[in-house]
């Protein structure tokens, strides 16, 4: 199995040749690395051409003329790769050696289009605070069932972008990435939707933390969610939320249904999440009773919607019974 590395880069000058190295260092051959970096105003890209120029035959080279984010950076390099499996690398991390190796062997024995495994957090100078998995709030699924874990994906993203190794058969699904979904969340959800995931228990990276990169990890405990809850929560842009996590979820359903329709159990499960996410922005409409508002919170639960499709079904189904009061209140303030 051939295997091409899509890095993408943003101002990593401080730790991009240790993440290269530990990609070179790997115990099984990789065949290309595709970099693109998304127009660096510090030195990256003339590190990241150091080893282009010492291996010519495994590096590729791209630099956007503008800043184009994350998401569109990602899709632009993941079009690049032939490889006939894909591994996503951010700029900061340093791989296990036998990553790649572990990866490939799990993707083939399982017949899954995707996999990942947990890493080592570490500090900016890989002093280790623990692993991620363990770290994060959200319990990452790892049992086989493919039912189970899209309908986890859609409680919240659980996969690491750094850590995945997809199949190149994914490719014609990833043309775009949309802007409202974050790079790696899209991926997973859709290779669970056509191929299936399959996670492996082992920490194969250190996953460094510190200031300029992009995304952390979510240590976000309850009280600072509850706090930025009730922020929101009494205006429309809750309602906004909602209605835009139905469209969301609508989007991924029907940019795969275009190219090949997964099968009718897991559109369902995706098709009601839509539903769900439509129904609790009813909660938060100032134009709807409130008698309309409760109703809407029960006939949820009584439809097993929060136990489904929400990390906390008692706390969110609270928030949203309290929300149909204060929704009234606020209105009438107004």
């Amino acid at each position: 199995m051939n295997v091409s590395v899509a890095l993408c880069t943003y101002n990593g000058e401080e730790y991009i040749e240790e993440q290269i190295e530990s990609i070179l260092d790997q115990t099984y051959d990789i065949s290309e690395v595709v970099v693109f970096d998304d127009s660096s105003t510090d030195s990256t890209i003339s590190k990241i051409n150091k080893y282009a120029n010492k291996y010519p035959q495994l590096f590729e080279v791209h630099t956007n003329d503008e800043n184009v984010g994350v998401e569109e950076n990602f899709a632009r390099c993941i079009k690049h790769c032939k490889g006939d499996a894909i591994a996503i690398s951010d700029q900061d991390d340093i791989w296990h050696e036998e990553k790649i190796e572990r990866e490939v062997e799990a993707l083939t024995r399982e017949e899954v289009s995707l996999v990942f495994h947990n890493s080592t957090i570490v500090t900016s100078s890989l002093e280790q605070k623990g692993d991620l998995w363990s770290t994060v709030q959200q319990r990452v699924p790892k049992n086989g069932n493919q039912r189970h874990l899209i309908t986890a994906l859609t409680k919240y993203n659980f996969v690491q972008g750094c850590t995945i190794l997809f199949d190149e058969s994914l490719k014609r699904y990833l043309e775009s990435i949309p802007s409202q979904w974050e790079y790696d969340y899209y991926i997973a959800v859709v290779a669970a939707l056509t191929g299936g995931l399959h996670a492996i228990d082992d920490e194969l990276l250190l996953y460094r933390q510190h200031e300029q990169q992009a995304i952390g990890s979510p240590e976000e405990n309850s009280l600072e969610r509850v706090r930025k809850w009730t922020q929101n929560s009494l205006a429309r842009n809750r309602q906004s939320y909602h209605e835009k996590e139905s469209r969301k979820w609508k989007n991924v359903l029907d940019a795969i249904d275009r190219i090949d329709s997964p099968s009718p159990d897991k559109n369902k499960i995706i098709e009601m999440k839509c539903d769900f996410e439509r129904q609790r922005s009813e909660v938060y409409d100032p134009d709807v009773g409130i008698r309309q508002r409760i109703k809407t919170v029960v006939d949820c639960w009584n439809e097993k919607g929060y136990q489904r499709y929400t990390d906390a079904p008692s706390l969110h189904s609270i928030k949203d019974l309290f929300a149909s009061f204060l929704v009234s209140v606020y209105s009438n303030l107004k």
